[in-house]
């Protein structure tokens, strides 16, 4: 019974992702590196280990520069007004859709 459970929970779960695929086949995302004084500013999460740059996705109709300035202050508390375009970073593999777009802020308060 137990492993009758466990076979359909990852059924289950891989029925969820794959639906969650085909309704958004491309997810779109910023990151931010807040610099100071040569020092990058990063997050830690509640919900995953390690430390990370600010960042998430943008709401309907949201540029990706405001996207960057509401994640610096929703996750590292800071405002900064001037966000530059840095580059970004494409999927790390062919079954990858995510694309993260990477700004810049040298000040913030």
């Amino acid at each position: 019974l137990r492993q009758l459970e466990r076979f359909v929970l990852r059924v289950g779960y891989r029925l969820l992702r794959m639906s969650w695929r085909l309704r958004h086949p491309v997810s779109l995302g910023v990151r931010l590196l807040l610099v100071e004084n040569e020092k990058i500013l990063l997050v830690k999460h509640t919900y995953r280990p390690g430390w990370f740059l600010p960042g998430g996705r943008p709401d309907r109709g949201e540029s990706l520069a405001s996207t960057a300035r509401r994640e610096a202050k929703e996750e590292a508390g800071v405002e900064t007004e001037d966000v530059e375009a840095v580059g970004n970073r494409l999927p790390s593999s062919v079954l990858a859709d995510d694309h993260v777009a990477i700004f810049r802020a040298n000040s913030f308060d």
